[in-house]
C-alpha cells in the first residue's frame, strides 16, 4: 500500500478518537453539495513521497485533476464486427445478400471498407449474384458491356452487334445449367465493369423497378399499394429493365446530328434477331417495361411540344425575344434514326 494512503488513513482515525475535530481537517472536508469530480479531488495528495518515491518522476508528480478525468471518463464505443479477425469480416462480407447491404456496410465502417477493398471484385460478383441469380446477372453484365463496347453515337454494325448477341445467347444457356458450377461460370466481367454495374443498379435500375412496381400496380386498381415483393418478382422486375437497357444499346436510335449510322434493319427484323430464344413471358416483361416509359415521356414531351409552339401568342411578347426564327428546330415530332 503507498504511504500516503497509510498516512491519511491513520490520521482519519486519529480525528474520529480525539474528542474535538481538528479545525484544518474540518474545513477540508467536502461540502454536502459538492460534485463527485471535486470530492474525489479533495482527498487525492497532490504529490507523492514514501515508498513512491521510486517511481517515475511523471508518476510522482501526477495532479487529481487528471486522475479524476482518466476515472470519470466514459470508455469509447467499441464495434465487436471490427475487432473480429479479418477471416470472419470476409466471411461476413460474402455473406451478404445484395449489391445494397454491401454498399451499407462498407460506408458505415472504415474497418469493413478497408476488408472490401482487398478483395472487391470477388465481393461484388457474390453480391450481384446473390441479389439476382446466375440468370439474371447474365443480363445485367450483358447491359453493363453494350454499354461499353457500343457507347452512345458509336458505330453498331451488323456484324459486330451479330456476335455480340451470339455470346449474350451462350451466356444466357450456361447460366440455366443444371449443374451450379456451370451456372456460376456465366460472365466473368471485370472489377471496373462491376463498379459501374453497382453504380448503375443502385442509382437507376433499382429505383426504377420500385417506380415501376408501384405503377403497374396503379394500372390494376388505384387503391393497391406496394409492399414487399417476392424473390421471384422483384428479378423478373429487374430482368425486364436490364434486357430493355439492353436492347437500348444495340438498336436504339443515336442522338440527333450522329453522321453515317446504319441502321441494323427492319423492325421485324431487329425484333426477330434480338428476342429469338425468349419464352414469351420474357418478351412481355420487357414489353410493359417500353410501354410505361413511352406513356409517360409521351405525355411529357407532348406538354413541351405545345409549351414551345411557334404559333403560340406568348412568343410574339417583345419579353421573348420576338418570333423563333426557325421553327423546325423545336418540332419534337421527328426523331432521329
Amino acid at each position: 500500500m503507498p504511504s500516503w494512503i497509510r498516512n491519511l488513513w491513520c490520521l482519519r482515525r486519529k480525528t474520529r478518537s480525539s474528542a474535538g475535530a481538528d479545525p484544518a481537517i474540518e474545513d477540508s472536508k467536502p461540502s454536502p453539495g459538492t460534485s463527485t469530480r471535486e470530492r474525489l479531488a479533495s482527498t487525492l495528495p497532490m504529490s507523492v513521497d514514501g515508498d513512491d518515491a521510486r517511481l517515475p518522476a511523471s508518476s510522482r508528480t501526477r495532479r487529481p485533476a487528471a486522475v479524476v478525468r482518466s476515472v470519470l471518463q466514459p470508455a469509447p464505443a467499441v464495434s465487436y464486427l471490427e475487432t473480429l479477425p479479418a477471416e470472419l469480416r470476409t466471411l461476413i462480407l460474402f455473406g451478404l445478400g445484395s449489391v445494397e447491404d454491401l454498399r451499407a456496410l462498407v460506408l458505415a465502417s472504415p474497418v469493413f471498407y478497408q476488408q472490401y477493398l482487398l478483395d472487391r471484385r470477388a465481393l461484388l460478383a457474390h453480391a450481384f449474384r446473390a441479389e439476382l441469380g446466375n440468370r439474371v446477372f447474365v443480363d445485367a453484365y450483358a447491359a453493363q458491356a453494350s454499354a461499353t463496347r457500343y457507347p452512345v453515337g458509336s458505330r453498331r454494325g451488323r456484324t459486330s452487334v451479330t456476335w455480340f448477341l451470339d455470346k449474350y445467347t451462350e451466356l444466357r444457356a450456361r447460366s440455366v445449367d443444371d449443374d451450379p458450377a456451370v451456372a456460376a461460370t456465366a460472365g466473368n466481367p471485370s472489377e471496373a465493369d462491376l463498379i459501374r454495374m453497382a453504380a448503375f443498379h443502385l442509382s437507376v435500375v433499382r429505383p426504377l423497378a420500385e417506380e415501376f412496381a408501384a405503377m403497374f400496380l396503379y394500372n390494376l386498381d388505384p387503391a393497391l399499394k406496394v409492399g414487399s415483393l417476392s424473390v421471384t418478382e422483384e428479378r423478373r422486375l429487374l430482368r425486364a429493365l436490364y434486357r430493355f437497357q439492353l436492347f437500348c444499346n444495340l438498336f436504339g436510335p443515336v442522338p440527333r446530328g450522329t453522321p453515317g449510322q446504319p441502321k441494323y434493319g427492319s423492325d421485324d427484323e431487329v425484333q426477330g434477331v434480338f428476342f429469338y430464344g425468349f419464352w414469351p413471358w420474357e418478351i412481355e416483361e420487357v414489353h410493359c417495361i417500353y410501354t410505361l416509359i413511352q406513356d409517360n415521356y409521351t405525355d411529357i414531351l407532348e406538354d413541351m411540344q405545345e409549351d414551345m409552339d411557334p404559333n403560340d401568342p406568348k412568343f410574339a411578347d417583345p419579353a421573348w425575344g420576338g418570333p423563333i426564327p426557325h421553327p423546325a428546330s423545336y418540332d419534337l415530332s421527328s426523331m432521329s434514326e
